[in-house]
This record gives structure tokens, sequence and C-alpha cells, in this order.
């Protein structure tokens, strides 16, 4: 596994709210959905996933969890 470290930042209580609530719906910690899309950021020419609509809980439970996902885009 990569080697890890603590990144902080102040965000406005409204948008760590929504965040929230998608990291939930989605199954995932609110710190995996950062890192998703700073993994995104940070390395364009990998293949980005884009989640849409209520339909990714379904997806997520009937394949790997999203932690599982992450976890194995480090190996």
């Amino acid at each position: 596994m990569a080697t890890q470290t603590t990144f902080s930042m102040r965000i406005d209580t409204k948008l760590k709210q929504r965040l929230q609530a998608l990291a939930e719906e989605l199954g995932i910690s609110v710190s995996s959905l950062v890192t998703m899309q700073l993994r995104s950021i940070a390395d364009p020419d990998r293949i980005q996933l884009q989640i849409n609509g209520s339909w990714s809980d379904e997806f997520f439970s009937e394949s790997i969890s999203a932690e599982e996902f992450i976890s194995a885009l480090d190996d």
C-alpha cells in the first residue's frame, strides 16, 4: 500500500455537509472521495470514473466496494 500522510484544509461548512452526504450515498468516506478527485487532478492520464445518480449504491454493492476500488488503484 502507498505511504499515507495527513492533509488538512478549511472549507465552507455547507460544502463539507454536501461532501459528507455524497460520500454516504456512495458508501465511502469523505477522505476516499477527496482522494479520488485529487488523483484525477494529479494524474490526468489515468482512467477517470464518473459516478452519477443513485445507481452507484447498487453498482458498488454488486461488484466491489469503493474502498476496494481505491485500494486496487494503489496496487
